[in-house]
């Protein structure tokens, strides 16, 4: 396609084709990404929701980590199922 994440293009790209009647709106969608700057910073720049994954202990060996990297601000979970109840919580704001 020529362009990659983060640029927000890739992200509206899916989401154009998300579904069969053509599409989902950014902020019904949830991205979620283990790379702070292409999967959280991309997808919230393309007006998504977005989370990041941080495991702790041996569980976290295989994710992306930048050096001294800022979470402050950034939705952060510790995982799989950390993202269900992220889920249930919103639809209960909803």
């Amino acid at each position: 396609m020529g362009i990659e994440k983060p640029h927000p293009e890739i992200f509206r790209v899916v989401l154009q084709h998300a579904t069969p009647q053509g599409g989902t709106r950014a902020d019904e969608c949830v991205h979620v990404g283990d790379e702070l700057y292409c999967d959280y910073h991309g997808a919230r720049a393309a007006g998504m929701h977005a989370l990041l994954i941080r495991r702790h202990g041996a569980d976290s060996e295989g994710e992306h980590k930048e050096e001294g990297e800022q979470l402050r601000d950034v939705n952060a979970v510790p995982g799989l199922l950390a993202i269900l109840d992220w889920v249930k919580q919103q639809n209960a704001m909803s």
